[in-house]
């Protein structure tokens, strides 16, 4: 027999067998998927050889916070249970590189997440999630995201998108009203387009959206959707209202160069000089909470026009778009710094988009 593998799956078990147990020295992967365990014992995170744990479709309501104890842990399935929370020490697995939490009934992520620093795999899908940590932007070496089919979640911390590694990356079916600016270099697979309040598309993300997708469904204002903390927008042209980023407060559509807010041109500037393992260090008493809020949380996106690429925090030109000879109907966005940035992207891009006029309400 195997010790350092153990196979008990789709035995209708109800506990974990013994000789789990009595060969926990030797015991480096566990397959106990598709029983009916409800509970893990405590003996089982003294097994610090432990490598791989699959749980997945049994009855387990709870993470002990001694899952820390397993040292060694790489891969942790628990999904298709009756999790409700997930234990803050999860944190503390420094080599965990794949987290699968899907179907359970989780409602939010611990910020200790962003402390898994080799993570590569996370999956919450089908859950009851309602944000996501900031934090979990601080895991660089993500390659993949699952989030579909949490359908309170509203909203995304732009920095998540943005990952440098992130490679795949899926909140279909969920509560999204937008999407971030900006998208990770190495970006392959976004699925981000089955929302149901989602009404305009940034840019960025055309590459991703397939050829036969059919036209976004038109905003029904009747909808409940957080008005206090969306800027509202309506197209006259469109006879429709589109929902802007959270964090972008104010947006000018202007016929002049746009003049930035102090605040917008002071978080530029903190952002640009140190953005880095220096911004972790900045402390309160030297930076004002509000901006340093929005430093950390990222930029919401970078001006459209390739020659500037400035930070944009707040203040923007904000455009709607669509395609010139696209029968599809998606609604495209864009930010620049200035109508000046914005008539010169137009500029180079006119035979493929028209702009949609819209007025501020």
């Amino acid at each position: 027999m195997n010790f350092n593998v153990l196979h008990w799956s789709y035995r209708d078990l109800k506990v974990f067998p013994p000789e789990v147990q009595n060969a926990s020295e030797f015991v480096e992967e566990i397959y106990l998927k598709e029983n009916f365990i409800e509970m893990l014992p405590s003996w089982l995170f003294q097994m610090t050889n432990l490598k791989f744990i699959h749980l997945s479709g049994n009855l387990i309501d709870e993470i002990p916070q001694d899952i820390n104890c397993l040292v060694n842990l790489e891969f942790l399935d628990v999904s298709k249970n009756r999790l409700k929370e997930l234990p803050l020490t999860i944190g503390s697995l420094s080599k965990l590189k794949c987290l699968n939490v899907g179907e359970n009934e989780i409602s939010s992520i611990p910020r200790q997440v962003g402390f898994l620093k080799c993570l590569e795999a996370l999956d919450v899908s089908k859950n009851l999630l309602t944000t996501v940590p900031n934090e979990l932007g601080n895991c660089l070496n993500l390659l993949e995201i699952n989030l579909r089919g949490n359908h309170l979640l509203a909203e995304i911390p732009a920095r998540v998108y943005a990952l440098c590694k992130l490679i795949y990356f899926d909140v279909n079916n969920c509560a999204l009203s937008y999407l971030p600016y900006v998208v990770g270099a190495r970006m392959v697979h976004v699925r981000a387009f089955d929302n149901q309040k989602l009404t305009h598309i940034p840019i960025v993300y055309e590459k991703f959206l397939q050829p036969w997708m059919e036209p976004l469904p038109i905003y029904c204002p009747l909808l409940n959707i957080q008005r206090d903390y969306l800027v509202k927008v309506f197209s006259q042209e469109e006879n429709r209202w589109f929902n802007l980023p959270r964090g972008l407060v104010e947006v000018h559509k202007r016929t002049t160069r746009t003049s930035f807010s102090l605040f917008e041109l002071c978080v530029r500037k903190i952002y640009t000089n140190f953005w880095g393992p220096i911004l972790d260090q900045l402390l309160e008493e030297f930076v004002p909470r509000l901006i340093l809020y929005y430093i950390k949380m990222g930029p919401i996106g970078h001006c459209g026009n390739g020659y500037c690429s400035n930070p944009i925090f707040k203040d923007s030109y904000f455009m709607l778009m669509k395609k010139i000879q696209n029968p599809s109907g998606v609604v495209f966005s864009a930010i620049f710094c200035s109508k000046d940035c914005a008539d010169f992207w137009m500029s180079k891009f006119r035979n493929m988009y028209r702009e949609i006029d819209w007025t501020v309400y």
